[in-house]
């Protein structure tokens, strides 16, 4: 868990120490059961500049690593009274559904630690006009800037990680109508290929009713934020055991993608949202065969998703108060790739989204208890497909107003295990709960 912080002065360094305990061992990885987390966070905002740096700094019982965080970074000037331009990283908002649900279709996701995923900005030139009632936004984007994902290294012929949220590779494969063990090496990445890929994303909406009724609609065409993989494959003849060889290298799939969001205040407290959105990736079939081996690449489907949700916020019971309820339902084929003959078969790398057919039910409530200013997040995500749960909880205590003392806990659980769920995010990390102690200090 990573603290953001979010005051109003000019410059404002923050500081936190943390501690993450996991009670059970996880042996698809590299893993430990203990981290000690210090995080350092900068942010700067003046006249006309708004400028916000975020470095993580991790260091675990074992290995000490240095991690950038880029949320936003950018430089902001205003034309005239309806038009600023901004160049640099930048958050903008085009889908309810992906920045409720940390999809990470739209906007690059920091997703170290998959329970506490952060958006990140876009990186390129983006231009904001604003009139009464309507709004649009233009970003071109010369870079791509991919999810940032736990680090990861091959060893012993496998593709291994330190970290406890790595998704790891399939151990085997469906080779030809038989289980075979799968042995993998990382190939060459071609940086030119891979980060010189440009963006446009373009969002507007309009407001009616006094600004009660919002209508938002995004498009645009880019890279997927989720590197792909491709991998040279060959069938390997053994005195022990017969495996395939897979030599695995990311690539960049582009895709175009369109969302519509209809947010509805019916009062000062209660609001309410739909969002519905459509991801076409471009087709590239890569699947060859010779008398060496074989060519392939994962081949992502397109995919639909829609949410809805309705959040009440109740400030005569607390200072802030405030309940979420959504649904998520995520409409896609699953991902295949293809054996010599070219036939598809079980893919050996994960889905793209890490829910199905999802309910979650989230509560924020800031009181004062025996005078210290106390905020507490709760929250329950139950995946009626996937049938997988979580729940979350975690408190922080203000001690100063620049000192805080934080603690809480994650659960994952599983109702049962079958062909729909069994390499899902749910049954992959079901070994992760956690609970975690913090303090943090801002300057």
């Amino acid at each position: 868990m990573t603290t953001v912080f979010s005051y109003s002065q000019v410059n404002q360094v923050g500081v936190r120490l943390e501690q993450v305990s996991y009670p059970t061992n996880d042996s698809n990885t590299d893993t430990k059961n203990a981290f000690s987390q210090f995080s350092l966070n900068w942010k700067t905002n003046k006249e006309q500049k708004d400028a916000r740096l975020l470095i993580d700094t991790g260091i675990n019982r074992y290995d000490n690593f240095l991690d950038l965080k880029p949320i936003e970074f950018y430089y902001r000037y205003d034309l005239n009274q309806n038009l600023n331009f901004n160049f640099g990283q930048k958050k903008t908002l085009y889908s309810l559904a992906d920045e409720k649900w940390f999809l990470g279709l739209w906007q690059p996701v920091y997703q170290r630690d998959l329970l506490n995923p952060e958006i990140m900005g876009t990186v390129g030139a983006h231009a904001d006009f604003q009139a009464t009632n309507f709004t649009i936004h233009f970003s071109y984007l010369p870079f791509f800037l991919p999810n940032i994902n736990p680090e990861k290294s091959s060893q012993d012929n496998q593709i291994k990680s330190q970290g406890r949220w790595f998704r790891p590779l399939s151990q085997e494969i469906d080779f030809v109508g038989k289980k075979t063990d799968v042995r993998y090496s990382v190939g060459n990445i071609k940086s030119e290929e891979f980060f010189l890929q440009n963006s446009i994303l373009l969002n507007t909406s309009l407001k009616f009713a006094d600004e009660n009724l919002k209508i938002s609609a995004s498009a645009a065409t880019k890279p997927m934020n989720e590197p792909q993989f491709k991998y040279f494959g060959k069938y390997v003849l053994s005195q022990d055991k017969d495996f395939f060889q897979a030599e695995v290298s990311p690539i960049v799939i582009r895709h175009q993608i369109y969302n519509l969001d209809i947010t509805s205040k019916w009062s000062r407290s209660f609001m309410s949202y739909v969002s519905f959105g459509a991801d076409f990736p471009e087709i590239k079939n890569m699947s060859s065969k010779n008398d060496i081996g074989f060519q392939a690449q994962q081949q992502p489907k397109s995919l639909r998703y829609e949410a809805f949700g309705f959040v009440y916020n109740n400030f005569d019971f607390c200072y802030l108060c405030e309940f979420d309820i959504s649904y998520l339902q995520v409409k896609s084929d699953k991902v295949f790739d293809f054996d010599p003959n070219g036939r598809q078969v079980g893919s050996i790398l994960p889905n793209r989204t890490l829910y199905n057919q999802a309910v979650k039910v989230s509560a924020v409530l800031r009181n004062q208890f025996l005078g210290f200013i106390q905020n507490m997040n709760l929250a329950w995500i139950q995946d009626i497909k996937l049938k997988g749960q979580i729940f979350k909880f975690a408190n922080k205590i203000s001690l100063t107003k620049s000192l805080n003392f934080d603690i809480g806990f994650d659960i994952l659980g599983v109702d049962e295990v079958n062909i729909e769920n069994e390499n899902s995010f749910f049954n992959q990390f079901r070994a992760n709960d956690r609970y975690f102690v913090g303090m943090s200090y801002v300057f």
